[in-house]
Protein backbone atom coordinates (compact mmCIF):
# COMPACT_ATOMS: atom_id res chain seq x y z
CA UNK A 1 0.00 0.00 0.00
CA UNK A 2 1.20 3.62 -0.78
CA UNK A 3 2.69 5.45 2.33
CA UNK A 4 0.46 8.46 2.03
CA UNK A 5 -2.65 5.73 1.88
CA UNK A 6 -1.33 3.55 4.94
CA UNK A 7 -0.97 6.92 6.65
CA UNK A 8 -4.30 8.24 6.08
CA UNK A 9 -5.77 5.19 6.90
CA UNK A 10 -3.65 4.84 10.53
CA UNK A 11 -4.50 8.74 11.29
CA UNK A 12 -8.60 7.44 10.25
CA UNK A 13 -7.96 4.53 12.85
CA UNK A 14 -6.53 6.45 15.55
CA UNK A 15 -9.22 9.69 14.89
CA UNK A 16 -11.73 6.65 15.23
CA UNK A 17 -10.39 4.93 18.48
CA UNK A 18 -9.88 8.73 20.15
CA UNK A 19 -13.44 10.03 19.34
CA UNK A 20 -14.76 7.04 20.67
CA UNK A 21 -12.63 6.76 24.20
CA UNK A 22 -13.65 10.70 24.77
CA UNK A 23 -17.21 9.70 24.94
CA UNK A 24 -16.47 6.81 27.26
CA UNK A 25 -16.38 3.73 25.34
CA UNK A 26 -13.96 0.77 25.73
CA UNK A 27 -12.31 -0.38 22.46
CA UNK A 28 -9.55 -3.15 21.72
CA UNK A 29 -7.44 -2.88 18.35
CA UNK A 30 -7.72 -6.39 17.14
CA UNK A 31 -7.45 -5.90 13.52
CA UNK A 32 -4.19 -8.39 12.16
CA UNK A 33 -1.70 -5.88 11.98
CA UNK A 34 -2.18 -4.69 15.90
CA UNK A 35 -2.20 -8.35 16.34
CA UNK A 36 0.66 -9.53 14.45
CA UNK A 37 3.09 -6.29 13.92
CA UNK A 38 5.33 -7.74 12.12
CA UNK A 39 3.14 -8.47 8.77
CA UNK A 40 2.62 -4.31 8.30
CA UNK A 41 6.16 -4.34 6.20
CA UNK A 42 5.31 -7.35 4.36
CA UNK A 43 4.66 -6.61 0.82
CA UNK A 44 1.65 -7.98 -0.84
CA UNK A 45 3.79 -11.58 -2.14
CA UNK A 46 5.21 -11.77 1.49
CA UNK A 47 1.89 -11.25 3.19
CA UNK A 48 -0.06 -14.03 0.88
CA UNK A 49 3.00 -16.19 1.26
CA UNK A 50 1.79 -16.40 5.08
CA UNK A 51 -0.99 -18.78 3.90
CA UNK A 52 -2.70 -16.92 6.92
CA UNK A 53 -6.26 -18.05 7.77
CA UNK A 54 -8.79 -16.05 6.17
CA UNK A 55 -10.90 -14.90 9.65
CA UNK A 56 -7.72 -13.71 10.82
CA UNK A 57 -6.65 -11.83 7.65
CA UNK A 58 -10.06 -9.93 7.42
CA UNK A 59 -10.78 -9.10 11.03
CA UNK A 60 -11.99 -5.40 12.10
CA UNK A 61 -10.15 -3.05 13.29
CA UNK A 62 -11.85 -2.88 16.50
CA UNK A 63 -14.10 -4.20 19.60
CA UNK A 64 -15.86 -1.01 20.77
CA UNK A 65 -18.13 -1.90 23.81
CA UNK A 66 -20.58 0.44 25.78
CA UNK A 67 -18.76 0.92 29.35
CA UNK A 68 -20.87 -1.58 30.98
CA UNK A 69 -19.89 -4.01 28.71
CA UNK A 70 -23.85 -4.70 27.62
CA UNK A 71 -23.87 -3.80 23.99
CA UNK A 72 -20.59 -3.89 21.48
CA UNK A 73 -19.34 -3.35 17.77
CA UNK A 74 -16.89 -5.08 15.63
CA UNK A 75 -15.77 -2.37 13.61
CA UNK A 76 -13.44 -1.52 10.88
CA UNK A 77 -12.20 1.28 9.74
CA UNK A 78 -11.61 2.64 5.87
CA UNK A 79 -10.37 5.93 4.25
CA UNK A 80 -11.15 6.65 0.66
CA UNK A 81 -10.33 9.72 -1.29
CA UNK A 82 -14.16 10.27 -1.90
CA UNK A 83 -17.43 8.62 -1.91
CA UNK A 84 -18.10 7.23 -5.79
CA UNK A 85 -19.61 3.96 -7.39
CA UNK A 86 -15.98 2.55 -7.23
CA UNK A 87 -15.44 3.51 -4.59
CA UNK A 88 -18.60 1.64 -3.09
CA UNK A 89 -17.49 -1.66 -5.24
CA UNK A 90 -14.05 -1.71 -3.61
CA UNK A 91 -14.98 -1.58 -0.36
CA UNK A 92 -18.35 -4.02 -0.87
CA UNK A 93 -15.21 -6.74 -1.81
CA UNK A 94 -13.50 -5.89 0.84
CA UNK A 95 -16.48 -5.70 3.55
CA UNK A 96 -17.48 -9.15 1.59
CA UNK A 97 -14.25 -10.99 2.69
CA UNK A 98 -14.91 -9.75 6.37
CA UNK A 99 -18.91 -11.08 6.27
CA UNK A 100 -17.90 -14.57 5.54
CA UNK A 101 -16.46 -14.61 9.38
CA UNK A 102 -18.24 -12.38 11.31
CA UNK A 103 -21.80 -11.74 10.62
CA UNK A 104 -22.21 -8.52 11.74
CA UNK A 105 -19.80 -5.22 10.96
CA UNK A 106 -19.89 -1.62 11.40
CA UNK A 107 -17.83 0.29 9.10
CA UNK A 108 -16.71 3.83 9.90
CA UNK A 109 -15.86 5.33 6.84
CA UNK A 110 -14.24 8.57 6.15
CA UNK A 111 -13.68 10.66 2.88
CA UNK A 112 -11.44 13.26 1.64
CA UNK A 113 -13.77 15.25 -0.21
CA UNK A 114 -17.12 15.51 0.92
CA UNK A 115 -18.25 16.64 -2.88
CA UNK A 116 -21.79 18.75 -3.01
CA UNK A 117 -22.03 18.40 0.96
CA UNK A 118 -21.96 21.12 3.77
CA UNK A 119 -18.17 20.55 4.31
CA UNK A 120 -18.30 22.05 7.98
CA UNK A 121 -20.99 19.21 9.11
CA UNK A 122 -18.90 16.55 9.96
CA UNK A 123 -21.44 13.83 8.54
CA UNK A 124 -20.12 14.90 5.68
CA UNK A 125 -16.87 13.77 6.18
CA UNK A 126 -17.58 10.31 7.93
CA UNK A 127 -20.48 7.52 8.72
CA UNK A 128 -20.88 4.24 9.68
CA UNK A 129 -22.68 1.70 7.95
CA UNK A 130 -24.09 -1.22 10.04
CA UNK A 131 -23.04 -4.12 7.72
CA UNK A 132 -24.67 -7.51 6.78
CA UNK A 133 -24.52 -10.39 4.18
CA UNK A 134 -27.82 -9.98 2.46
CA UNK A 135 -29.77 -13.46 1.43
CA UNK A 136 -28.13 -13.49 -1.78
CA UNK A 137 -24.64 -12.93 0.22
CA UNK A 138 -24.36 -9.06 -0.89
CA UNK A 139 -23.04 -6.76 1.55
CA UNK A 140 -25.82 -4.78 2.66
CA UNK A 141 -26.48 -1.89 5.30
CA UNK A 142 -28.74 -2.84 8.11
CA UNK A 143 -30.42 0.96 8.30
CA UNK A 144 -32.62 1.57 11.78
CA UNK A 145 -35.94 0.85 10.68
CA UNK A 146 -34.00 -2.32 9.81
CA UNK A 147 -34.49 -3.01 6.11
CA UNK A 148 -31.32 -4.02 4.78
CA UNK A 149 -30.24 -2.49 1.33
CA UNK A 150 -27.29 -3.20 -0.71
CA UNK A 151 -24.00 -1.43 0.13
CA UNK A 152 -23.45 -0.88 -3.91
CA UNK A 153 -26.34 1.48 -4.20
CA UNK A 154 -25.64 3.51 -0.85
CA UNK A 155 -25.93 7.15 -0.88
CA UNK A 156 -23.60 8.81 1.08
CA UNK A 157 -25.94 10.40 3.16
CA UNK A 158 -28.10 7.38 3.89
CA UNK A 159 -25.57 5.95 5.67
CA UNK A 160 -26.32 6.45 9.63
CA UNK A 161 -23.87 9.09 11.02
CA UNK A 162 -21.42 8.00 13.67
CA UNK A 163 -23.51 9.69 16.46
CA UNK A 164 -26.41 7.76 15.57
CA UNK A 165 -24.78 4.64 16.00
CA UNK A 166 -22.33 5.35 18.75
CA UNK A 167 -24.97 8.17 20.56
CA UNK A 168 -22.59 8.69 23.71
CA UNK A 169 -20.71 10.85 20.54
CA UNK A 170 -23.71 13.09 20.35
CA UNK A 171 -23.84 12.99 24.29
CA UNK A 172 -19.84 14.84 23.66
CA UNK A 173 -21.78 17.74 20.90
CA UNK A 174 -21.15 20.16 23.35
CA UNK A 175 -17.56 19.57 23.96
CA UNK A 176 -17.17 19.82 20.36
CA UNK A 177 -15.65 16.58 20.00
CA UNK A 178 -17.01 15.93 16.36
CA UNK A 179 -16.39 19.05 14.92
CA UNK A 180 -12.53 18.71 16.39
CA UNK A 181 -12.16 15.54 14.43
CA UNK A 182 -13.56 17.00 11.76
CA UNK A 183 -10.70 20.05 11.13
CA UNK A 184 -8.36 16.32 11.93
CA UNK A 185 -9.82 14.51 8.77
CA UNK A 186 -9.51 17.68 7.13
CA UNK A 187 -5.93 18.15 7.16
CA UNK A 188 -5.87 14.59 5.42
CA UNK A 189 -6.86 16.22 2.18
CA UNK A 190 -3.87 16.86 0.76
Amino acid sequence: MEFSNRLKGNFSETLLQTLLEDAGYRIIAIGIEKILREVKPLNVQEYVGLHLPETIRHLPDFFVADRDLTQWWMVEVKYRHRWSVDTRIGLEDEFAKTLRSIPSVHALISIGTPGQQNEENPSAWFRVAPLEQGADGTVCIRYPSRSLEPFRSAEWSSIPRIQDVFSRVGERWPDQTLRKALKAIQGLRG
